[in-house]
């Protein structure tokens, strides 16, 4: 990994860290903080390679990102109605 993946890796970090921090998100809540920051590295990693690969362009590390998410609203359960 070069010096610029580590620095933008780690900017990364710090700019997702109130997700760890709100409630109501099992996947931070489950995982605890060394995994929280492993996975954001490892996809930071990830989308600069895809950046890189596409010579620049933003459209590919753009959608992945969002299918990031998608796919989880899709496909987790649905939250249970208050009674």
């Amino acid at each position: 990994m070069n010096r610029a993946a580590a620095r933008l890796a780690t900017i990364h970090t710090l700019w997702h860290l109130p997700y760890f921090f709100t409630l109501g998100r099992p996947f931070y809540e489950q995982v605890g903080f060394p995994m929280f920051a492993a996975w954001t590295l490892a996809l930071t990693i990830l989308v600069t390679w895809i950046y890189n690969s596409t010579r620049g362009s933003l459209l590919l590390p753009v959608l992945f990102h969002a299918a990031q998410f998608a796919w989880q609203q899709l496909l987790s359960p649905p939250e249970a109605a208050p009674a």
